[in-house]
């Protein structure tokens, strides 16, 4: 008689459909948490930036005998020479996060920084530092 034994190999098209349905799901789930860590490890490399750029502003402030400024905007901030306004540094932070400073601090020739606190703010995180007069940034 017949064999009515049937040879199956693959997937059929409603177990890929239930599988790409569970894989969109998965996906569509994690979207917002990633978004968020993203706008927070934005947030989160301006201290070290900002650390870094104060650290070239005392060393240019030395070897030119030059007092330099940091001047503060809402999208980031310009390294200058205070008597001439020459931009050393820019870094602009591409609208992820705003930043507002009390006062643009001056950085004299000597390596002495003018205190400053900096709060830095996104859409879901923020952080609020301080520039001592060392040049060092510190998270409060």
């Amino acid at each position: 008689m017949f064999s009515t034994t049937r040879n199956t190999r693959g997937f059929s098209m409603v177990e890929l459909a239930v599988t790409l349905t569970i894989l969109g799901i998965a996906v569509a789930l994690s979207i917002p948490p990633f978004q968020r860590s993203l706008v927070r490890s934005r947030v989160d490399r301006v201290p070290a930036e900002l650390q870094s750029d104060l650290r070239m502003a005392i060393s240019n402030a030395k070897a030119t005998g030059r007092t330099i400024r940091v001047v503060f905007d809402t999208g980031g901030y310009v390294v200058m020479d205070a008597s001439d306004s020459t931009s050393i540094q820019q870094r602009d932070f591409d609208g992820a996060a705003a930043i507002a400073a009390t006062a643009n601090p001056l950085i004299f020739p000597w390596g002495l920084v003018q205190p400053t606190d900096v709060s830095i703010t996104s859409t879901s995180y923020s952080k609020n530092l301080q520039i001592l007069p060392t040049g060092r940034v510190e998270e409060q």
